[in-house]
C-alpha cells in the first residue's frame, strides 16, 4: 500500500519514527513509577532510536525519573498483590509437602 502512495517510503519511515518515539513515551510514563532511573543505552537498543532529547543525568548516561505520588487505589493494589504472592508461595510449600507425603505412602 505504501507503494501506491507518493513519496511512501518516505511516509512510512516517518510513521514508524514515530511508533518509536510514541512505544518509548508510553513505557517510561507506564514504568514511572517502578524504576528510579533508566540507563538510555538500554532504552536506544530497546527501541531503535538515538535518544538525543529529554532530561539526561549526561555523566552516567541515565534518564532520573520522578516520582509520582501512588494513589490510594494504587497502594491498596500493591497490598493485595503482595499478599496473593504469599499465599500463593505458601500454597505452593504445601503442595510439595503433601505431594511428597503422599509419595512416601505410596512406596
Amino acid at each position: 500500500i505504501w507503494n501506491l502512495m507518493p513519496q511512501g517510503a518516505t511516509a512510512l519511515k516517518i510513521l514508524i519514527q514515530k511508533i518509536k518515539e510514541e512505544s518509548l513515551r508510553i513505557y517510561l510514563f507506564s514504568n514511572a513509577m517502578i524504576f528510579y532511573s533508566i540507563s538510555v543505552p538500554n532504552l536506544e537498543d530497546m527501541f531503535q532510536l538515538p535518544i538525543e532529547r529529554g532530561s539526561i543525568k549526561e555523566s552516567s548516561q541515565t534518564i532520573i525519573l520522578s516520582k509520582a505520588r501512588s494513589s490510594k487505589i494504587q497502594n491498596l493494589s500493591i497490598e493485595l498483590m503482595e499478599k496473593i504472592c504469599r499465599l500463593n508461595e505458601q500454597n505452593e510449600k504445601l503442595t510439595h509437602f503433601y505431594s511428597r507425603q503422599r509419595q512416601q505412602l505410596l512406596n
